[in-house]
């Protein structure tokens, strides 16, 4: 899809936890990398969850909404966190559930949709994870330079929701999720899946450089370790984007190679784009610039785009 198109998109549910209680802000602080505290009482933010080697086990985008919060992430990836965060919650007043089936989600992108929910709510949100929140409806704004926006529809307000799909496919074209995930790659955002949990440091994934961490907030599980690779030490791989030209489509975890044929990382996500030619990231520990290309791919070529 072209990259000015305006469309929207109708998505699978994604796993959505709820913690409520006087305690949730104490109970996600000790255990997140995201500072809660710097929340408006409508907002988001993304963060991650890692474990006691600081390694990621699952990343989200957190929403405060007043005195809930929602940590809402990869289908997949709502058991891990919800069983491990009430490992700690016995020792709070607070309760977590998961409320996946709640809502419906969509996206909204392009120069057209700020101008199609004006019609639809009262408010646009001005920044990136700014949010409104209003009659059933739960609006952020993903990223101000692509006009993209989550919309959450309640499901108990079926008729009101069913009336504003409506409208968006009068407006809209229908998109489909690879032009959502694409326009993520395009910013260099990786979407945490199941089978990623305990392989990779936030620095890896860049969430670092992307807001998902704060190193002023203090203690949470894995902070020790994280906050020495932030201070002490330089991460000795990064998330990369990458354009690829294959005679075949490369694999998630394949692996990329120097010039001497030596591994510098892999491949997590790809995309088909032209004819032979894909988008990707990959995780890697490029030092110089070289001739890359796929490990048992011939003909392969890999391009670093940052």
């Amino acid at each position: 899809m072209a990259a000015m198109q305006s469309y929207f998109i109708e998505f699978e549910s994604p796993d959505l936890l709820r913690v409520v209680g006087k305690d949730s802000e104490k109970l996600l602080q000790g255990q997140l990398t995201c500072d809660l505290s710097a929340l408006p009482e409508i907002g988001a933010c993304p963060g991650c969850l890692c474990d006691i080697k600081g390694r990621v086990i699952a990343s989200f985008t957190l929403y405060r909404l007043n005195d809930e919060y929602y940590l809402e992430m990869s289908s997949g990836l709502g058991q891990t966190v919800e069983s491990t965060l009430k490992k700690y919650a016995v020792f709070y007043d607070t309760e977590i559930e998961s409320v996946s089936g709640r809502f419906q989600y969509l996206g909204l992108a392009g120069p057209d949709a700020r101008q199609v929910l004006t019609s639809l709510v009262e408010q646009i949100p001005e920044e990136n994870n700014a949010v409104i929140q209003q009659q059933g409806i739960v609006l952020r704004l993903v990223d101000h330079k692509q006009d993209r926006y989550s919309l959450w529809l309640e499901n108990e307000k079926a008729e009101k929701a069913e009336a504003l799909i409506s409208r968006l496919k009068q407006s809209l074209t229908r998109g489909n999720t690879r032009d959502w995930t694409l326009a993520d790659m395009t910013r260099g955002v990786y979407t945490f899946q199941p089978e990623d949990q305990g392989l990779f440091t936030p620095q890896e994934l860049n969430y670092d450089l992307q807001g998902y961490i704060s190193f002023t907030k203090g203690c949470y599980t894995g902070q020790e370790i994280v906050a020495r690779m932030h201070y002490r030490g330089k991460a000795k791989k990064r998330l990369y984007q990458l354009q690829i030209s294959s005679p075949s489509e490369p694999a998630r975890q394949v692996k990329i190679i120097n010039e001497s044929g030596k591994a510098i990382g892999e491949v997590i996500s790809v995309l088909n784009t032209d004819e032979n030619s894909y988008a990707a990231l990959a995780v890697c520990s490029k030092d110089a610039d070289e001739i890359y290309s796929l490990e048992d791919i011939p003909d392969s070529r890999v391009i670093f785009r940052n």
